[in-house]
């Protein structure tokens, strides 16, 4: 089992990142302004920041930040996020993490 398991919420987006990244604000900013709260490790917050940087490397091939996984699939950095919002795609994903659940009021819970 990779550490990534123990870090990744499968109900939401989830999003690794690092201190003064700005296509990591930008990737936050973009999801959220597309209704979504993505989950938000900051790699340099963990105690296993070192690690864990080197299992997203390794797991992905990618050597930047952000690492933004949706339904645990890794789907990219910010560039690929926003080619999805982008598409219109993003709208009409499957994925656990869009999906709302509402009290009798109506109201997300």
């Amino acid at each position: 089992m990779s550490i990534l398991s123990f870090y990744i919420d499968p109900s939401r987006v989830c999003i690794f990142t690092k201190k003064a990244c700005s296509y990591c604000s930008n990737a936050i900013n973009l999801l959220k302004q597309n209704n979504n709260n993505p989950q938000i490790i900051e790699i340099d917050d963990t105690n296993e920041n070192f690690f864990l940087e080197r299992e997203l490397i390794s797991a992905t091939g990618q050597k930047t930040y952000p690492f933004i996984y949706i339904n645990e699939i890794f789907i990219g950095g910010y560039k690929q996020l926003f080619d999805i919002v982008k598409s219109g795609y993003f709208k009409n994903i499957n994925c656990k993490c869009f999906q709302r659940d509402y009290d009798d009021w109506g109201a997300i819970i």
